[in-house]
């Protein structure tokens, strides 16, 4: 598979959105595109059936009018400020799984970043082999492909480091009352919101590759989840009263993760704890936690720069988990 820079219909489109409404003639943009006429012709037909408005005048040429509410590649890129996240997109309409996607591309050579987005999922993944329920033009349903330098028994981090990014730029964008459950969850008022999965492979003790999966509830109503989520999901237009932008929510991610992915290269987890503490759903409220066919209950006191959730048992013994499915006691 080869990753190429932006194809002619980016590049046209960011034509038309420098001209902020105004018409551009079919042989300006011939000559600044470096293609034929029928080209951009054949072009903007292909943009309008995806969703684009396209207005078209025989002596003026073409301006853009609007765009789709499609979480389409050209859409994503731009604006985005981003170094490395979604520098390469692959946009569809329903994959069974981003994660399946982005790890078939990833074995085919996909760099760094890669974002695999779909409008809808089949067969979308949670943990502990859950599938999450991913209806299409909705949600945010999504997987990069990370290539860190880490040893494999550290990568749970990375799903603490992306709920701790979803969380921020949620907050950020809607000032909802966002918290974040270890290790991979953020909720509102107790109720699932978002979820992030890593998916790892490694020689050894050495990861040759993360897929980083992220599911976002965002404009489903309350009428939208099965009876049996609606008491345990919800959505950002369920609380907020309104439909937001799904595109721009992605964008807001994207910058928000990569922010904290670099840290967490150079400095793990240390530089996030305070406002993961900060946020957190659980911390010094008594839970039940699932590890395998074990249980632990007690008191959440703290998370560890291991990333660790620190229990308090009855006994006064301290257990430190790294991985289990929480609940409350």
């Amino acid at each position: 598979m080869v990753f190429s820079g932006p194809g002619l219909d980016e590049r046209l489109l960011a034509s038309l959105r420098e001209a902020t409404g105004e018409y551009l003639s079919g042989s300006l943009l011939s000559q600044r595109l470096r293609v034929s006429p029928g080209f951009i012709h054949q072009e903007v037909s292909e943009l309008r059936k995806q969703g684009y408005e396209i207005e078209g005048h025989p002596h003026l040429g073409y301006r853009l009018i609007s765009s789709p509410d499609l979480l389409l590649s050209q859409e994503i890129r731009h604006g985005l400020q981003t170094a490395t996240m979604a520098r390469r997109v692959l946009s569809y309409r329903r994959v069974r799984s981003t994660n399946e996607v982005a790890l078939q591309i990833a074995h085919n050579g996909a760099p760094e970043g890669t974002l695999v987005v779909a409008e809808s999922q089949t067969a979308g993944k949670g943990r502990l082999g859950k599938t999450w329920y991913s209806p299409p033009g909705v949600g945010l349903w999504f997987s990069l492909v990370l290539r860190p330098h880490m040893e494999s028994s550290k990568v749970f981090q990375l799903a603490i480091c992306g709920a701790l990014a979803v969380a921020e730029a949620l907050y950020q964008r809607t000032h909802l009352p966002v918290r974040v459950k270890w290790p991979n969850d953020v909720l509102i008022r107790g109720k699932k919101l978002a979820g992030v999965l890593t998916e790892t492979q490694a020689d050894g003790d050495l990861v040759q590759l993360v897929i980083l999966g992220i599911g976002i509830n965002v404009n489903q109503g309350v009428d939208d989840f099965p009876e049996d989520l609606r008491d345990k999901a919800t959505s950002v237009r369920a609380e907020l009263g309104r439909s937001i932008s799904r595109l721009n929510l992605l964008q807001d991610v994207l910058m928000e993760f990569e922010e904290r992915y670099q840290k967490f290269q150079e400095r793990g987890l240390t530089p996030f704890l305070e406002r993961w503490r900060q946020l957190s759903w659980i911390l010094n409220r008594r839970v039940r936690v699932q590890v395998g066919g074990r249980w632990f209950s007690g008191l959440a006191v703290d998370i560890e720069d291991t990333g660790a959730l620190v229990l308090e048992e009855a006994s006064g013994k301290r257990q430190r988990l790294l991985a289990g499915d929480v609940s409350f006691q």
